[in-house]
């Protein structure tokens, strides 16, 4: 059984019993975002804003997705 495995024990100490996971992806998003250099210090993180789901093409499919797993 998954749930013996020391990982799942670690991670999910109180489930018990059998279960599913879906996720819904996006494989070819229209929505893009960016990423920024925030200043010229190269140790210093980039300014990053993806910008999920922006395109409204992006949102009606992903609303698709979910009524595609909904009744599992």
């Amino acid at each position: 059984m998954i749930y013996e495995t020391s990982f799942c024990n670690q991670t999910f100490p109180n489930e018990v019993g059998d279960g599913i996971s879906v996720r819904i992806v996006l494989l070819h998003a229209k929505s893009k975002g960016n990423v920024k250099v925030r200043d010229l210090d190269p140790a210093d993180y980039p300014a990053l804003d993806p910008k999920y789901l922006s395109h409204p093409a992006d949102i009606l499919q992903f609303i698709k997705g979910i009524d595609c797993v909904f009744p599992v």
